[in-house]
């Protein structure tokens, strides 16, 4: 998780430990082959790992069709092309999902399909950009958020606001003694990020991309109304913690 903030990945990396799970970091798999009912892993230091099974996880890449060439429409290893409206280069035929390249994650799938069905009924134009993406770790503790993080602030001053779990009714009900949110926000007080790390926080970050979509601001969220007790006060409790960062000064 390189992209991430390291306050998000710590615990998870905390946690995995805890469980008995040994992170090999600047290691690189060369070679991998089954003997008798394991799997041996030849690492590129020489040494060899032995398990009962291996796991390969690699990036996204688009995923072609056979017989695609027989359609005549534009396409590369980079994906199907396609305009702003998902149309190939053959009036009569969309290309959405991971076919196209633009984002092969399933929930940009699910709403490609949703916008193109609405362009090809009601003439609706689509005007998709993935700015904010809202995006997720999925292990024993999550990683779930929506906008920009840390490591991607171009300026040395803006805010942070923290909130831990452990801090909210509703944690205390459910036992929660990790995990947080994090709103990251411009001087001015206008969101540019919410990330959470803990259990299950995937399930309360998905409808925030309508909220960066208004361009909410910090006044927003402390008018809004958010459920008593439940762990999304959290993101209000952290736009009440708002404090100005300075880099420069942090990084001294």
């Amino acid at each position: 998780m390189p992209d991430d903030d390291f306050d998000l990945t710590y615990p998870i990396e905390r946690d995995l430990v805890e469980n008995n799970v040994t992170i090999m970091t600047d290691s690189e798999v060369i070679k991998a082959y089954t003997k008798d009912d394991c799997v041996e892993a030849i690492l590129k230091d020489g040494s060899t790992i032995v398990a009962d099974k291996l796991l390969v996880t690699m990036m996204n890449k688009p995923n072609i069709p056979k017989g695609v060439e027989r359609l005549n429409i534009d396409f590369d290893e980079n994906g199907i092309k396609v305009d702003n409206n998902f149309r190939t280069t053959q009036e009569n035929i969309f290309a959405i999902g991971d076919v196209n390249g633009k984002l092969c994650m399933a929930h940009a799938a699910i709403n490609q399909a949703i916008q193109v069905a609405e362009h090809i009924i009601y003439s609706r134009e689509i005007h998709q950009n993935y700015d904010n993406l809202p995006r997720a770790v999925f292990a024993s503790l999550e990683i779930a958020g929506v906008g920009i993080n840390e490591s991607q602030i171009k300026h040395d001053r803006y805010k942070i606001g923290i909130c831990e779990f452990k801090d909210t009714w509703r944690a205390v009900s459910k036992l929660y003694v990790e995990g947080f949110v994090k709103v990251i926000a411009d001087l001015n007080d206008n969101i540019m990020g919410i990330w959470m790390v803990g259990k299950n926080v995937s399930e309360y970050i998905g409808l925030m991309d309508l909220l960066f979509k208004k361009k909410i601001n910090a006044l927003d969220i402390k008018r809004g109304l958010i459920i008593h007790p439940t762990l999304n006060e959290a993101v209000l409790e952290a736009v009440l913690n708002l404090k100005e960062i300075d880099k420069k000064c942090t990084r001294q």
